[in-house]
Order: C-alpha cells, then sequence, then structure tokens
C-alpha cells in the first residue's frame, strides 16, 4: 500500500510539468507573433492612380491614402515626374536617386491633407505619354516618415502647349522634417477626398496571417501535449 506522505506529489508533479510544458509552449509561439505587432505601424493603402495602372492622360491631381493619419504640421509633399529624370528608374521606397533640380516636377502648389488621404494638385500643359513615378514624402501621427514610391501611365499626351514648372515643389530626397518650397504655379483648388472613413491595413494583417495562424497550431499541439503528459502521470 502506498504510504499518505507519497500520495500528493503526483499532483504536485502534474503542475510542475504542466507548468513546463506551458513555458516551452509560449517561448515557441511568442516568437512567431512578434513580426505581427512590429510590423503594426502606418502604411500607404491606395494611389489615385492606382499603382502600375493605365491612364488616358497625366490628370489634375494624384492622391495617397494611408491607414492611419499623418502628423499634423509636419511637411507632406508628393513629387511627380516623367521618365525623362534621370534615375528614376531605380527609385524606390525610401531610396530616391535623382536630381530633383533636373526633373520636371508636375505638382502645382502644395499638397492637401484631409485626413487620411494626401492629395495634389498637377500642371498638366504639355505633359507627355509616357510612365510617371509619384514620390510621397510623409511622417505619420505615430512619428516615423518615409519616402514613397509609386508609378503609372499616359497613354496619351495632356492637352495644352504649355511647359510644365521645371522647379520641383519639393525634394524628394530630403528629410520630412526639412521645410521645403513650393513650385510657381496656380493657387491649388480645394481638392475632395479620393477616399472616406478608416481604411483597415488589410495588407500588413495578410502578411501576418501565416505567423498568427502557426502561433495558434503550435499553442493548440502544446495542449495536447500537456493532456498527454498529465494522462500519462495520472495511469503511472
Amino acid at each position: 500500500m502506498m504510504s499518505a506522505s507519497r500520495i500528493p506529489a503526483r499532483p504536485r508533479r502534474a503542475r510542475r510539468l504542466l507548468a513546463a510544458v506551458a513555458a516551452v509552449a509560449a517561448a515557441v509561439a511568442l516568437p512567431l507573433l512578434a513580426p505581427a505587432a512590429a510590423s503594426a505601424h502606418w502604411a500607404v493603402v491606395e494611389t489615385s492612380p492606382a499603382d502600375g495602372s493605365t491612364v488616358d492622360v497625366l490628370p489634375d491631381e494624384v492622391s495617397f491614402t494611408f491607414s492611419g493619419a499623418l502628423l499634423d504640421g509636419a511637411p507632406q509633399s508628393i513629387y511627380v515626374t516623367d521618365d525623362t529624370c534621370a534615375g528614376i528608374d531605380g527609385a524606390v521606397d525610401n531610396a530616391i536617386p535623382i536630381d530633383p533640380a533636373s526633373c520636371t516636377d508636375y505638382a502645382s502648389g502644395d499638397a492637401v491633407v484631409n485626413g487620411y488621404v494626401l492629395t495634389q494638385p498637377l500642371d498638366t500643359a504639355g505633359a507627355p505619354a509616357g510612365e510617371y513615378t509619384m514620390i510621397a514624402t510623409v511622417t505619420y501621427s505615430d512619428g516615423h516618415s518615409e519616402s514613397l514610391v509609386r508609378r503609372f501611365t499616359a497613354s496619351e499626351p495632356a492637352d495644352g502647349a504649355g511647359e510644365p514648372s521645371a522647379t520641383p515643389s519639393a525634394d524628394p530626397t530630403s528629410q520630412p522634417e526639412e521645410t521645403t518650397s513650393p513650385s510657381a504655379g496656380t493657387a491649388s483648388p480645394e481638392p475632395e477626398p479620393s477616399a472616406t472613413g478608416t481604411p483597415a491595413d488589410t495588407d500588413s494583417f495578410s502578411r501576418n496571417l501565416p505567423w498568427i495562424i502557426g502561433g495558434g497550431v503550435l499553442a493548440a499541439g502544446g495542449g495536447a501535449l500537456v493532456a498527454v503528459l498529465v494522462a500519462r502521470s495520472r495511469r503511472r
């Protein structure tokens, strides 16, 4: 017969085993879920024209819609140039290897912030057909800044014999905190926002879904392992 002093040892041993397995499961799952939390910052949701799209002619305005608000009072700008700009083919997010002074900027006046939307009026006179690059240099309300590169193509030249200003409204390679001078041109009209409401950061969620599912699978596996070990301990 088992002595009375040895009976409590089994529950204690089972609890210690359960705690150990839970700690291991947490140690494995938390690093997988960490990228989802780290990537939950503001980002661009869409642009108008859409990235990679083709339009008839260069539009009167372009816009960027973000997943969060832009920092009030910080300089926000959109620089629009064509494929004659040297080095523009190599421009990517946060790396813009161009000389803005030698490129044509079609921006007219200052960019306008309306909620989560940043809109830039354009001077389309003399704008040729071809690929255009939009460079948005922004600072978000959470404090981080970046330069975003998006492209679209105009299939036809714009009407008008005039030449757009060659003076850039903002240097896309400069830091967002620095003040930049707008290009010459007519006063910008008050644009209507291209989007309303609070867009969801669907791209961020889609990227992190595999990590979330993986963490859930690991947690379920850890629970099953605990149940098996506890049952085996009780049978012994």
